[in-house]
């Protein structure tokens, strides 16, 4: 379960205008967002958003990390995988960089 601490940062996230936002044709308003020196990336699809586990200095994902929306629903191992891959796309656009997911 997401505690208090972490539902109010992503609400706060959210509202933030210095994430790179895009609008897919298919999956709807995409943001990110770089955290704390580049260890944690925020990710928002459409009104869910969530948190996982970065390093911008080697450009890979731990999709592991993509475990709870901020409404606390589970994401399983399809759409873990499906969102890793738009991350990827996305990261890519907003940092230059080819992103690995681990």
């Amino acid at each position: 379960m997401i505690n208090k601490a972490w539902r109010e940062e992503l609400q706060e996230l959210k509202r933030d205008g210095s994430a790179c936002q895009f609008h897919d044709a298919e999956w709807g308003v995409i943001r990110l967002k770089l955290l704390y020196r580049g260890e944690f990336l925020f990710f928002q699809l459409n009104e869910r958003a969530l948190i996982c586990e970065v390093s911008a200095r080697y450009s890979t994902l731990d999709k592991t990390s993509l475990k709870r929306w901020d409404d606390g629903s589970v994401i399983g191992a399809g759409e873990r995988e499906a969102l890793a891959k738009i991350i990827a796309r996305y990261y890519r656009l907003c940092w230059k960089d080819d992103l690995r997911i681990n």
